[in-house]
């Protein structure tokens, strides 16, 4: 939170979690921990096999909020 207030739109902020069902926070959980400012990515898997799969999901939807966030600071 110190972060963010001393430097603003500079920091931008991706909490990503990826929750197997049944162990652990769920994402609803783990969501209500991140703050407003935050992006949130949630991701659910039944076993352990998918584990790769989801990481993979997530690594693409961070790839396209940092190309986002990439485009918006510099095309102004």
């Amino acid at each position: 939170m110190h972060v963010k207030k001393q430097h603003g739109n500079n920091v931008y902020c991706v909490l990503a979690y990826v929750h197997m069902m049944g162990i652990g926070p769920s994402t609803k959980t783990a969501k209500s921990y991140s703050y407003p400012f935050d992006e949130f990515i949630g991701m659910e898997f039944k076993k352990p096999d998918d584990l790769s799969a989801a990481i993979l999901n997530i690594v693409g939807r961070l790839e396209a909020i940092v190309e986002r966030v990439h485009v918006s600071l510099y095309s102004g």
